[in-house]
């Protein structure tokens, strides 16, 4: 499988960097290695301007060009200019600095259709790269989850943050489950086992967000995969079925004591008792909308949050000082108003519609990458709703760098069918 790849890789040196450049951002993902991402963003910068002065470039698409610069509007240009990193305190510049700009590196995907095509990186290179990450991850998550002890408090200090973490690699193997599918013969097997045989050490960590949007995700690739693929489908919900009834089955499951968890949540929750996971976020959520009420249009600001946030801390109010309210939502409404959460939407929208436009194409590879697509795109919508991961730039780059390419893998197949 890797022979032929292996020889691409020695043939073509524009693969082999593109391939250095995946690998390098998902390894540091993998450690929790701080990373300056804008070093991605300024390679590819370089080789469109390579491939631009050497010939015709691909005339980028409205989606692509919308989903690359929407969040750069919304966020970056509006607290850019309204002023707001003047208000934050010295020892916390760098990080809100950080979280405000990094939209300004995702413009440069625009380019990867032209980066892809020229180069000859493709959507096989890209699932390569991606089953090498996942296969080398696997063991990783098991030998710490059972050093751990598979504890919720022990991975929420390891994998620090293990909301994004989890949310993130999870998305990676939903990428390549679904790849599986376009695929045949034992490879197409061994990327689906692989992918769910990861995806269930994640969800072992205990992070109920980041299992909203999977539901959606099996049912989806049951809706369009039944009739043509039923081997398929039959041994992904064999292997959901066996990954669920184990936890139901061994004591002390890390599966059920979280969902006993969210339990004891909502009981608490009903005798008005809110300091508990789940009753902290419907405080944070009632929150941000007050904080909305303030300030409709341009919202409060990112620092402001966590300022308010660590006041209620220090009444008693809230455990801890968060930064954020613990949803993209309302989050966004909070801190940028109507302009961030109606640019949060349209970030998400426009990649949708771009990928359900493409989701009944004749061509399998397209269809594939779309039924991917609008699968990743709404992963991460359902995560959001009880989470907040823009706020970490690894989960960010993923999100945009993937979404971007796969859309870009679209344009490339349909350029070349045009030919």
């Amino acid at each position: 499988m890797f022979e032929s790849y292996s020889l691409m890789i020695k043939n073509n040196k524009f693969i082999f960097l593109i391939s250095i450049l995946f690998v390098i951002l998902f390894t540091h993902y993998i450690f929790n290695d701080n990373f300056r991402h804008w070093n991605i963003s300024i390679v590819l910068i370089l080789l469109f301007t390579y491939f631009w002065i050497k010939g015709e470039v691909i005339k980028p698409n409205f989606y692509l060009i919308a989903f690359c610069c929407i969040g750069f509007i919304s966020t970056t240009v509006l607290n850019q200019s309204l002023f707001r990193l003047d208000s934050v305190p010295h020892n916390l510049l760098s990080t809100y600095k950080h979280i405000i700009n990094q939209y300004i590196w995702f413009i440069p995907f625009i380019f990867l259709p032209t980066i892809y095509y020229k180069s000859n990186f493709n959507a096989e290179c890209f699932y390569r790269i991606l089953f090498f990450i996942l296969f080398l991850l696997t063991p990783y998550l098991l030998y710490w989850g059972v050093m751990l002890q598979f504890d919720r408090g022990l991975f929420s200090i390891f994998f620090n943050p293990v909301i994004s973490y989890d949310i993130g690699f999870i998305s990676l193997t939903i990428l390549l489950l679904c790849y599986s599918f376009y695929l045949k013969g034992k490879q197409s097997y061994l990327y689906l086992v692989t992918s769910l045989l990861c995806m269930f050490l994640l969800i072992l960590h205990g992070t109920r967000g980041a299992w909203l949007g999977l539901l959606f995700v099996l049912g989806f690739l049951v809706l369009f995969y039944t009739k043509t693929q039923f081997k398929k489908i039959i041994l992904m919900l064999g292997l959901v079925v066996c990954f669920i009834g184990i936890n139901m089955a061994i004591p002390n499951s890390p599966l059920l004591k979280r969902v006993e968890n969210f339990q004891s949540d909502s009981l608490n929750i009903r005798n008005n008792n809110y300091q508990n996971s789940s009753g902290i976020r419907l405080f944070l959520w009632n929150n941000s909308v007050e904080m909305f009420k303030t300030s409709p249009f341009t919202g409060i600001g990112m620092y402001e949050i966590e300022a308010e946030n660590c006041r209620l801390y220090k009444r008693g109010d809230l455990p801890h000082c968060f930064q954020h309210m613990h949803s993209i939502y309302f989050h966004e409404l909070a801190a940028n108003g109507l302009i961030g959460f109606i640019g949060l939407l349209m970030t998400f929208l426009t990649a949708l519609v771009f990928f359900i436009k493409h989701i009944f194409a004749k061509n399998l590879l397209i269809q594939n990458l779309a039924i991917t697509g609008t699968a990743f795109v709404i992963y991460y919508m359902c995560s959001g709703l009880t989470e907040y991961y823009l706020f970490f730039q690894n989960t960010t780059y993923v999100f945009y760098w993937v979404t971007a390419s796969l859309m870009s893998f679209i344009l490339i197949n349909k350029l070349m069918k045009e030919k």
